[in-house]
């Protein structure tokens, strides 16, 4: 009695999590390519004794548009200073190199919309980093005060 009832239990369970399985983004009106985004989307904070000292988003645009973002590493980046002071204290690296290209982007851009939450005081930017030949594609931020953050994300290869 106590095994089919505990079978009973688990398989409802079961089935109304089979149920659940479709994508959480149908709720939402949202394109592949932000549903790729969003999933591929990682922060991080920079800390001083407890305090943030900047919030930073990243998405790995090579994970979300492989058709267009191949031949290098590219990642859109979103960044929030709190304090008021100028932003390029921080230096970002991929692997230690530092980027071979970078734009500030709008609010209005395209790119910048990408982010599922835009954020009127964020800094967006379009990085491009040389193609690493290390699958683990490691993001370092740090200010002048050597104070860090980091992002990892697993380069996939075909």
């Amino acid at each position: 009695m106590l095994k089919s009832r505990a079978l009973t239990i688990g398989l409802g369970a079961v089935l109304s999590l089979a149920s659940c399985s479709n994508s959480a983004y149908q709720h939402f009106d949202f394109s592949k390519e932000n549903e790729r985004a969003a999933s591929n989307l990682q922060v991080a904070r920079i800390v001083d004794n407890n305090l943030t000292q900047a919030y930073i988003g990243m998405v790995y645009l090579n994970k979300t548009d492989k058709e267009n973002y191949f031949d290098q590493e590219y990642f859109l980046l979103s960044f929030y200073y709190p304090k008021e002071g100028n932003n390029s204290d921080f230096n970002i690296t991929l692997n230690g190199q530092e980027a071979q290209y970078s734009e500030k982007l709008t609010h209005e851009d395209n790119l910048s919309k990408l982010f599922p939450l835009q954020m009127k005081w964020n800094h967006y930017y379009y990085l491009m980093f040389p193609t690493q030949t290390t699958s683990a594609l490691k993001l370092s931020f740090e200010n002048s005060h050597s104070q860090k953050a980091v992002i990892t994300y697993q380069k996939e290869y075909e």
